[in-house]
């Protein structure tokens, strides 16, 4: 069974060329040792990752993610899982690093990932402001005494 999440989340301080580089090695040889393919780009501001691989594997791996310092804001975007055919089969790690010069062509791309992002954080927002209001609406109303008694 294979496991594919993929995410953004923000840079949570500058990050150079050399050091998404770096990030991007180690990564790869870490992933080729717990047979997890994927994609890595880097905006110069967030991170976009696919990856894939056993479930156990995949699961460990974004709770380190989640616990690194370099991100901030981990927005999950989608989990598939099951019988899956993997999207990089021959990619321990691959990396786009939108920042370079020698990316502008894919500015497009980094446009949109920008632009999922500031959608993930407006329903992020929203919702826990739907929570808050909801929340406030029981306390208000007594509805949090025991339904017994």
């Amino acid at each position: 069974m294979l496991k594919r999440i993929r995410y953004i989340s923000e840079f949570s301080r500058h990050m150079s060329p050399a050091d998404i580089e770096r990030l991007a090695q180690q990564s790869a040889v870490a992933n080729q040792a717990r047979d997890i393919t994927g994609i890595f780009v880097a905006t110069g501001e967030l991170f976009f990752q696919v990856i894939e691989g056993p479930v156990a594997e995949i699961d460990g791996l974004y709770g380190k993610i989640t616990g690194d310092d370099r991100h901030r804001q981990v927005l999950l975007l989608e989990v598939e899982q099951g019988d899956l055919t993997r999207l990089f089969p021959d990619w321990a790690m691959r990396k786009l690093d939108l920042s370079d010069e020698s990316m502008r062509r894919l500015s497009a791309a980094r446009s949109i990932l920008k632009a999922i992002h500031a959608q993930r954080i407006v329903q992020q927002n929203l919702r826990t402001a739907l929570e808050q209001t909801l929340w406030q609406e029981v306390i208000s109303s007594g509805s949090l005494k025991n339904p017994e008694g």
